[in-house]
């Protein structure tokens, strides 16, 4: 289905106001999403599907947003990585490679003769 996820993004209440209209711009794109558990019980004689047994405190996940060609980035896929450390979840992520003046996130403002970046709220940041 065209744009499915985009639609699902933005008709899911947690995460429509996440997604700003600069973000559907490079969210035209995204063409799967994934998730996975950071720490697996796979090879403890136990399927798959009993990855959620694993305790709250070492469990982990990572979601991955996969993307076709867009004007925007030259990611093809984006993800990031959420583990619990010392009671706090802690995340990472890929990082945006953003092309040459394709920044959705950012905005440059003159302040003193200066060219100052100003980032926007992004699904992105």
């Amino acid at each position: 289905l065209r744009l499915f996820w985009l639609t699902a993004l933005r008709n899911t209440p947690e995460m429509w106001e996440a997604v700003t209209d600069r973000d559907e711009l490079a969210l035209k794109s995204l063409t799967d999403i994934t998730w996975t558990y950071t720490k697996s019980r796979q090879g403890m004689s136990e399927p798959k599907d009993t990855d959620f047994l694993i305790s709250p405190q070492e469990r982990g996940f990572k979601i991955s947003f996969s993307f076709s060609e867009n004007p925007y980035f030259s990611n093809e896929t984006l993800w990031v990585e959420y583990v619990w450390k010392n009671g706090d979840a802690v995340a990472t992520s890929s990082g945006v490679q953003w092309k040459e003046g394709k920044c959705i996130t950012a905005r440059q403002r003159d302040i003193d003769g200066k060219k100052v970046a100003r980032y926007r709220t992004s699904l992105f940041l």
